[in-house]
């Protein structure tokens, strides 16, 4: 767990800033998402097998998040705002279905896809992304960033962001139970690839994205941009 510590603070750091270096690191993580999920489908991994239809239906999900991400961040006006809440929400997703589900244990959550995930882990997850939505989206309104936040809207968009969080993690571990795989990859030390750590913010990311292109944006958070 604590080799995620540095690699959040540098993306939190890099989502306040933006600009070039945070296109820079979009694109670069993008490549090495595609780079391990064409192993996957190309039999670099011990049960993989040869298929073009999945490699390119995955490439195209990866261009769609790498495009997605840029665009909260950089296409709107409270993307900055945005980006922070995003990954904290999914963060705090991760972590309290991790926690919880330790802690409480209880009937698995889907055992033929994830046999280690739980309904009290997967509950933990969504109640903690919608008290850090709250928290978070009145943060960054006292910082003058955005306009003051409905408290329904942010547990709202907290319990979406949650659900596509987990979402992401189960269609992630249903790729890597077809491949035979244990993780897609092991850039990050206790955590696998790009892929094992980014498959629940990649579905949210892109959750978020049509929320707001489709007008849900504004119903969602801050209607600031």
């Amino acid at each position: 767990m604590l080799a995620a510590v540095p690699l959040g603070l540098a993306a939190l750091g890099l989502g306040y800033l933006g600009g070039p270096a945070f296109y820079a690191i979009v694109g670069l993580v993008a490549v090495g998402m595609a780079y391990e999920w064409l192993r996957l489908c190309f039999g670099q991994t011990p049960s993989g097998r040869k298929g073009v239809g999945p490699a390119m239906i995955g490439l195209g999900f990866i261009v769609l998040v790498a495009l997605a991400t840029s665009w909260l961040r950089g296409g709107l006006s409270d993307g900055r705002a945005l980006i922070l809440w995003l990954l904290l929400v999914v963060w705090a997703t991760d972590s309290g279905a991790y926690f919880v589900g330790r802690t409480l244990k209880g009937p698995r959550l889907w055992p033929k896809l994830s046999p280690k995930k739980t309904w009290s882990g997967a509950i933990g997850g969504l109640l903690l992304a919608m008290m850090v939505s709250i928290g978070v989206g009145h943060g960054v309104a006292v910082a003058g960033w955005t306009g003051s936040p409905s408290v329904v809207c942010l547990v709202f968009a907290g319990l979406m962001a949650g659900v596509l969080t987990q979402a992401g993690d189960l269609l992630e571990s249903a790729a890597k139970r077809h491949y035979g795989v244990k993780d897609t990859g092991a850039l990050i030390p206790g955590h696998g690839g790009l892929l094992d750590r980014l498959d629940g913010f990649s579905t949210a990311a892109l959750g978020l994205a049509l929320a707001v292109l489709g007008g849900g944006g504004e119903a969602l958070m801050w209607a600031a941009h």
